[in-house]
């Protein structure tokens, strides 16, 4: 019989950190399973870290597990079925606010994301906060520049299927 070798098992306190997010009433749970809406909090949050979140009203409860962290992302996996009545929020809300925001025709950068150049390292991109997501790439073109971004946004973007 294969057995847990001894000290090894930790207290869950000191293994992995648990965090807690209250959400204003009119966040949804698409929302918060999308990777770019934490992306604030991407340098604090740690693979494998717990997250609970509810709404305000109480209309959503979530606890989630840290799967991934990027620049300017955090990508979760819900631990259990989450409590999600959005029956309170304007169903056309993020319809009216996604309206063309996914549209990358003629290699267009997105709305935030930054698109420099420099002779030693060519092209890369900046995030609103800021941060290189091309960091170690070298020699970039422009438009490979800007599929990154495109891409990266695509990501940040999605949310991750809950079902």
């Amino acid at each position: 019989m294969k057995t847990y070798p001894p000290g090894r098992l930790q207290s869950a306190d000191f293994a992995r950190a648990h965090m807690s997010a209250m959400v204003d009433n009119d966040v949804t749970l698409e929302d918060v399973m999308t990777p770019g809406f934490w992306r604030d909090h991407a340098p604090n949050l740690k693979v494998g870290a717990i997250l609970d979140v509810r709404r305000i009203d109480g209309t959503l409860d979530l606890t989630a597990r840290v799967i991934g962290v990027g620049a300017g992302m955090v990508k979760l996996r819900p631990m259990f079925p989450p409590y999600n009545d959005e029956r309170n929020i304007k169903a056309g809300r993020r319809a009216a606010a996604e309206e063309g925001e996914h549209d990358a025709g003629g290699l267009k950068e997105p709305d935030g994301y930054k698109i420099k150049h420099s002779p030693a390292t060519g092209y890369f991109v900046l995030l609103p906060d800021g941060s290189n997501i091309t960091q170690g790439k070298k020699g970039l073109s422009k438009p490979e520049a800007i599929k990154i971004a495109i891409e990266h946004h695509r990501q940040a973007t999605t949310p991750i299927n809950v079902s």
